[in-house]
């Protein structure tokens, strides 16, 4: 079962054996500067994606300093559990973390990526993201709506998120 585990002393270096396909190392941030950067950010939060007790995948987000909103800073796959329906599970999981840190003006959770990572537009519009008209260096934003959260096709327990099929 996917669920999200805190990156601390025992687990940080298992971030580092994640890897990318050579064309999404274009778009996407080393994991050792994700680690680096959440140790400056007030408000974010670094967690490592779980397949039961094996991370394959890594995050970072929070409230956002400058405008005070909700990001999904980094969201990575490692590439061999890339396809699988685990990248948009994870977004599940961490529209669920929001729920526990965003305040009641919060109506977003935003995310940012390279206009040219389809696989990344492709997962966040069937998670429920609209792109905006805003870029941040270069990468186009996406926005959640908080309020009209669905999860079609998914259960949630108190452990993690499980994939079921949707009938």
């Amino acid at each position: 079962m996917l669920h999200l585990k805190s990156i601390d002393k025992h687990n940080w270096e298992d971030t580092l054996n994640l890897t990318l396909n050579e064309e999404q190392k274009k778009s996407i941030a080393p994991n050792v500067y994700s680690l680096a950067q959440v140790q400056f950010l007030d408000m974010a939060v670094a967690k490592g994606i779980y397949l039961d007790t094996r991370m394959i995948g890594f995050a970072v987000y929070g409230i956002d300093e400058d405008d005070g909103e909700c990001w999904i800073y980094r969201l990575m796959i490692d590439k061999n559990f890339q396809g699988k329906g685990y990248g948009k599970q994870a977004v599940h999981l961490l529209i669920d973390e929001f729920e526990t840190i965003k305040a009641e003006h919060h109506q977003y959770i935003y995310i940012s990526y390279e206009p040219e990572n389809n696989g990344a537009r492709f997962t966040y519009k069937n998670c429920g993201f609209v792109e905006t008209d805003l870029f941040v260096d270069g990468e186009q934003v996406a926005k959640y709506a908080v309020k009209n959260k669905e999860q079609k096709g998914f259960k949630n327990t108190t452990q993690g998120i499980e994939g079921v099929k949707a009938k």
